[in-house]
């Protein structure tokens, strides 16, 4: 999802509950360096090499999720 999409999302949530539970994917990608990388390249009319890179953000990026879903149900 693209910050295109996460506004969307966002305006329709009914409250702010809600939208502390929306992220962009790759806010938990631990080579981001800045808000302005948060966006997943979109690889659809590049070479077989872009979708290897989306690959592997999206592989970082779900680590770093589950890392943050197991700092926060901690039981």
């Amino acid at each position: 999802m693209d910050h295109l999409n996460y506004e969307e999302v966002i305006n329709i949530c009914p409250d702010k509950l809600c939208r502390d539970k929306i992220f962009l994917l790759r806010s938990f990608d631990p080579s981001i360096t800045s808000e302005r990388e948060y966006n997943i390249p979109d690889p659809y009319y590049g070479q077989d090499a872009d979708f290897y890179e989306v690959y592997h953000i999206c592989e970082r990026s779900i680590q770093g999720f589950m890392n943050y879903l197991a700092s926060i149900n901690k039981f």
